[in-house]
């Protein structure tokens, strides 16, 4: 219980929920299209109104491109109650994080919170078996979960992003309330706290202000590439700063990271959504906002060399940015084999940058994908080249040539879009996903709107890739 000691009073869940798949039952809706209901997780019922015609056979066995995969749970989803701590008026699990291991196990994790008078936040991990069953030696009943009280002002809790070590440690970086810092956590194999890392388990890395930890990497090496966003609302102007740090495979800081001999780095006015990346070579990619408060907001893609100093070969001085509205949540990120970064802006579009921070041109119309009316909070590199991007409304999914032009053998018109209801509201949010081996993509989301909805209920889909379909890019100019 060394978590309980640092959290402040923070205990472990003796008794767990268990995933649900229950029986399904099909029938036409309405429209003709067809509609999937399951027995609900918070009793009811759990229904899936698929609302293209092309996917209205997403629970079928076909291996059709942006399909369901019925081999995966019942037809294609699962759902999971989380635990919910007693007190807690409003519960609100949100998914930040998959990983698909190299047995073809997925992990998910997670932070909760309640919007009562405490502000408690805590973390979750759950661990699936392939077919989507729940993993009886993770855990308990296939599942690690942690309370510990609130972060100020709403930043983000414990539990924001993980890693998978070679050796399947897991780490797992988000914040600790109590110290304001940020909290980085190793977990063995089964679930358990590694006691061989930093304080049985846990390292805090502290910041400037109140530090709260956003991403993960794992070096070749075994060392630990954390960012994180770091924020003071109590002076004028507002202090943000990205935080970059590097921790030994012990959780120890990493000394010799970056110039100041603390193995940390401060990037002024960097907001919140940094990620972090490790190209083979070595060095490391940071993607983020700027924001300052007196100029407009900018996406900021910052690389360094190995040893944390600013790579000099890339934009100006090691960082480049790329202007965005005041609208625009720099959401996630991710890297070609060739180098060239795939940013996703929310709800503005795909953006690539070649190798050298300049705006790939070829990509897209003039470089940018643009996305429509879904938020997009999550973007993968499949092996051949396509681009998938992963968001809201529900559990949308969009899916583009290397050259940024739609793929058209993926759902309809190269977009998939699954509509769950769960206890009462079909306000479902997909907020992370991974890539298996096989080229199946898992998705993972939570329900509810918050001060609104309170549901225990995450849920896991798994869609079938299909094959290659083929590129029909026009030559167009963004306005």
């Amino acid at each position: 219980m060394a978590s309980a000691a640092l959290l402040g009073g923070a205990m472990m869940f003796s008794t767990l929920a268990s995933a649900q798949t229950p029986s399904a039952a099909a029938s036409l809706s309405p429209t003709g299209l067809k509609r999937w209901t399951t027995s609900g997780p918070e009793g009811g019922s759990v229904t899936s109104l698929v609302t293209d015609p092309v996917l209205a056979t997403a629970l079928s066995a076909s291996a059709a491109s942006g399909n369901l995969d019925p081999s995966f749970g019942n037809g294609g989803r699962v759902f999971t109650t989380i635990p919910r701590p007693a007190g807690f008026e409003f519960f609100y699990p949100n998914v930040e994080g998959v990983i698909v291991q190299t047995d073809g196990k997925i992990l998910v994790c997670g932070r909760f919170w309640e919007d009562g008078i405490s502000y408690w936040y805590g973390t979750f991990i759950v661990r699936y078996l392939p077919d989507g069953t729940l993993d009886p030696s993770f855990g308990t009943n296939g599942m690690v979960a942690v309370i510990g009280q609130g972060y100020p002002y709403g930043a983000h809790a414990i539990g924001a992003d993980m890693a998978l070590q070679p050796d399947g440690k897991i780490v797992l970086i988000g914040t600790v309330a109590v110290a304001q810092g940020i909290l980085v956590q190793r977990y063995t194999s089964s679930g358990q706290l590694d006691t061989a890392f930093g304080n049985n388990g846990i390292t805090t890395v502290s910041g400037r202000a109140f530090p709260a930890g956003t991403s993960v990497a794992i070096q070749p090496d075994g060392k630990i590439v954390g960012v994180g966003w770091d924020f003071d609302p109590y002076v004028k102007p507002y202090y943000d700063a990205i935080l970059i740090f590097r921790l030994d495979a012990n959780g120890s800081p990493d000394k010799s990271f970056g110039a100041e001999g603390t193995g940390k780095i401060f990037v002024k006015d960097g907001y919140d959504g940094a990620t972090v990346l490790l190209p083979p070579d070595g060095k490391i990619v940071v993607v983020g906002t700027l924001l300052n408060f007196v100029a407009p907001p900018a996406l900021l893609i910052a690389r360094y060399n190995p040893d944390g100093l600013p790579d000099s070969s890339f934009g100006t001085g090691g960082r480049v940015t790329y202007p965005i509205d005041n609208r625009t949540y720099i959401s996630a990120a991710a890297l070609q084999a060739d180098g060239k970064i795939v940013v996703s802006e929310g709800s503005q579009g795909i953006v690539r940058f070649n190798s050298d921070g300049t705006l790939d041109q070829s990509f897209a119309i003039n470089g940018v994908a643009p996305f429509g009316s879904v938020f997009y909070s999550n973007v993968l590199i499949q092996s051949d080249g396509r681009i998938v991007g992963i968001g809201s409304p529900d559990f949308s999914l969009s899916r583009f040539h290397a050259d940024g032009s739609p793929d058209s053998a993926f759902g309809t018109a190269g977009r998939a879009r699954f509509t769950i209801n769960v206890g009462g509201t079909n306000d479902a949010h997909a907020s992370a996903a991974a890539l298996q081996p096989d080229g199946k993509i898992v998705v993972a989301g939570h329900f509810g709107r918050y001060f609104t909805d309170s549901h225990d209920t995450i849920g896991v889909i798994r869609v079938l890739p299909g094959g290659p379909g083929v590129s029909r890019r026009r030559a167009v100019t963004r306005p």
